[in-house]
């Protein structure tokens, strides 16, 4: 058996029959990607398992075993998701700095209507990017794995923030580095009413602002951070230091819901990369002057980067349909 962390993105099954001729896709944990070429061989009735099989280049025959639910979730997921790709709008944009450490990543999942930001930092700078890297990487195993079937979606929210601070730490006692990820969460929910609700699961100093139709953006994270006073050449000046971060071995997650998301609400996930270098009014006139997501990240991005702190910035635009 292979050992690999994959889901399926398969064609249309039959909840009683799947054909042993059918084909599926896998992503590979490894690399992010979707493979073709897997078949449907056999299935074991006993234990209600498939076995999938693909041939490799050298010939040889790869095999995974996969559950029945596993399978029909992905069948349902599949059939719905012309709609649910449609129910929320996402536009990323993201900028480094040459001759910087990059810091900044992050993560989109159309299907289930999440997003998220990372911001790394290091002793050193040398880890800042693996760092956050390694938030995005763990989200994705974790969710491919269905190891969070998003039912209780707060509770789950902080449990994968929570998970990523786990092997974060275990990263850090590995490379002898001190590093640290701030992180914002976010997932648009429907409930049984059609309503939609955002909920939000925040840590450190990466922010989510709220754009409602006719009314002025509102940050909704609150930082965890504190002012902290220094004199440098008998100048004083004031330094925003992080009280929460993941790699920290007790943390506390925010978690921030907002009940009633309605159709041209739009969500802003960033880095400080964007909120250092602009007010929130500059930022609001943006989106007030157009109502293309698109061109909204494009001028948000165009602006910060012509302000005086050159942190790396991340922007993501989530807009109810």
């Amino acid at each position: 058996m292979i050992n690999r962390s994959e889901s399926l993105e398969g064609k249309n099954f039959n909840d009683s029959e799947f054909p042993s001729d059918t084909s599926v896709m896998v992503r590979s944990s490894e690399t992010g990607l979707m493979e073709s070429g897997w078949n449907i061989a056999y299935l074991q009735e006993k234990t209600d398992v498939f076995v999938i099989t693909k041939e490799e280049n050298d010939g040889t025959l790869s095999s995974l075993e996969v559950s029945r639910k596993l399978l029909k979730r992905w069948n349902k997921k599949e059939e719905n998701e012309n709609i649910e790709e449609k129910i929320v709008t996402t536009v990323v944009r993201s900028e480094h700095f040459e001759g910087r450490s990059k810091t900044n990543t992050f993560f989109v999942d159309k299907l289930k209507e999440m997003a998220g930001v990372f911001n790394g930092v290091s002793k050193k700078g040398e880890n800042a990017e693996s760092a956050s890297n390694l938030a995005k990487e763990v989200i994705i195993k974790l969710l491919d794995n269905q190891m969070y079937e998003l039912t209780n979606i707060s509770n789950s929210l902080q449990a994968i923030l929570k998970n990523i601070n786990s092997n974060l730490l275990e990263k850090i006692i590995n490379v002898g580095e001190k590093m640290a990820v701030s992180a914002s969460l976010v997932k648009i929910h429907k409930d049984d009413d059609e309503n939609s609700r955002l909920i939000i699961a925040n840590i450190g100093n990466t922010r989510v602002y709220i754009k409602k139709i006719n009314r002025p953006i509102e940050k909704v994270t609150i930082d965890d951070s504190k002012i902290q006073k220094l004199v440098i050449d008998g100048k004083e000046i004031q330094n925003n230091v992080l009280t929460q971060w993941l790699g920290k071995e007790e943390i506390e997650v925010s978690l921030t819901i907002i009940p009633e998301m309605t159709s041209g609400d739009k969500i802003l996930l960033c880095t400080g990369g964007l909120y250092k270098n602009m007010t929130n009014e500059e930022i609001n006139g943006i989106f007030d002057k157009s109502n293309n997501s698109n061109q909204i990240a494009d001028e948000l991005i165009s602006k910060a980067k012509t302000g005086i702190q050159k942190d790396d910035i991340t922007v993501i635009i989530m807009e109810i349909n």
